[in-house]
C-alpha cells in the first residue's frame, strides 16, 4: 500500500485521509448516527477519492484498518487498497462529488430519528440553534415509492442538493426508512452537520411527545375537575360538593372530592390564605396540582 501524503484541512489539524475516515466512522457508530447494517463515507483529496468499502458495518463492525479504505479516482477506478467492492451508496457519493467541486466530503448513515419522523408524516426543519447555525432550514425528503439505491433516487438527491445550494442551505436529504446523506466542504463540517441534523430531529420528536403528554394529562385533569360554578366541583364519582373549608392555617379538602387538580389549587388560593392543604388518603393528586402548589408555596399533606 502506497504511503499517504499528509493533508491539512485546518491550521491545527494534519491527518491522513484513511485515519480521518476511520476516526469519523467510529464516532458515527458511537454516537448512534449509523448502525451495524450500514453507513458509508467518501472523502476527496486532490484527484483521489477515499471511501469505506462494502460490509464495513456488518462484517468489520466499524473496526476499520487503513487497508479497509478504498482509494479510487472520480470514475471509481481502483488506485490503492484491497480489491473489495465499493459500498452500496457509492454511486450517490461519487455523483455528488462529481457534480459539486467545492464539496469534498459526503457521509451517509442509517440514522434513527430523522427517518422515523418523516416516515410518520412529521415535518423536519431547523428547530435548534445549532441547526440554524449550520443553515439547516428545510430538509427535503425522498418521496416514498422511489426505489432505494436506484439511479432515480440518486438523481433526485443530487437535484435536491442543487436546490439547497442555490438557497444557501445545508446539503442534507432524508431517505425514509433508510437514513440521511450530507455533503460539505470538508470532513469536519460534514460530521458536525450530520450530528446536528439527527440531534435536531431528536429535539422535534421529544417536543411532540411532550405536547402529547401534557395534552393527555390535561384531559384527565379536566375529567376529574369539571367546574360548574365557583366553589363547587364535580368529583370522579359524579357527585357535586364544596371544595372544602379552612381551619386556621390548614385547608381541609372536602371528603367528596377524590382528585385534586391545579384548578382546585388556584381556586383555594383565591378564597383562603391557607398555605397547607390536607386531603384524604384516597385522593389522587395530579402532577399539574403539585406544580401549581409548589409555584404558590402551598404544602399538600395526606391524612
Amino acid at each position: 500500500m502506497a504511503e499517504d501524503k499528509l493533508i491539512c484541512f485546518t491550521e491545527d489539524e494534519i491527518l491522513k485521509p484513511r485515519e480521518i475516515i476511520i476516526e469519523l466512522m467510529e464516532h458515527m457508530i458511537n454516537r448512534g448516527l449509523t448502525d451495524f447494517s450500514g453507513g458509508n463515507m467518501a472523502l476527496r483529496v486532490g484527484e483521489k477519492i477515499y471511501s469505506t468499502q462494502t460490509h464495513s458495518a456488518d462484517k468489520y463492525r466499524w473496526k476499520l484498518r487503513p487497508d479497509n479504505i478504498l482509494v479510487t479516482d472520480i470514475d471509481k477506478n481502483l488506485l490503492e487498497g484491497r480489491k473489495e467492492t465499493l459500498s452500496r451508496e457509492a454511486d450517490l457519493h461519487y455523483g455528488i462529488l462529481r457534480k459539486f467541486q467545492d464539496i469534498n466530503c459526503t457521509i451517509h448513515g442509517n440514522t434513527f430519528y430523522s427517518p422515523l419522523l418523516v416516515s410518520q408524516g412529521v415535518k423536519v426543519w431547523g428547530a435548534t440553534e445549532v441547526a440554524q447555525y449550520y443553515n439547516i432550514v428545510e430538509i427535503p425528503v425522498v418521496p416514498e415509492g422511489i426505489p432505494p439505491l436506484s439511479d432515480e433516487e440518486n438523481n433526485m438527491i443530487i437535484s435536491m442538493f442543487e436546490d439547497l445550494k442555490k438557497k444557501g442551505q445545508a446539503l442534507v436529504v432524508i431517505m425514509p426508512y433508510h437514513g440521511i446523506i450530507v455533503g460539505a466542504k470538508d470532513h469536519n463540517e460534514a460530521f458536525a452537520l450530520f450530528d446536528a441534523v439527527e440531534s435536531n430531529s431528536k429535539f422535534i420528536l421529544y417536543g411532540e411527545l411532550l405536547k402529547t403528554s401534557m395534552l393527555v394529562n390535561k384531559i384527565f385533569e379536566k375529567m376529574g375537575n369539571s367546574l360548574d360554578k365557583p366553589g363547587q366541583v364535580k368529583t370522579n364519582t359524579g357527585n357535586v360538593g364544596n371544595i372544602g373549608e379552612g381551619s386556621g392555617s390548614i385547608f381541609q379538602l372536602d371528603s367528596k372530592n377524590k382528585i385534586l387538580t391545579s384548578e382546585d389549587i388556584s381556586d383555594i388560593s383565591q378564597k383562603v390564605s391557607s398555605k397547607t392543604i390536607k386531603v384524604g388518603p384516597d385522593v389522587a393528586i395530579t402532577d399539574f396540582a403539585l406544580n401549581k402548589a409548589e409555584e404558590l408555596g402551598i404544602k399538600i399533606i395526606k391524612e
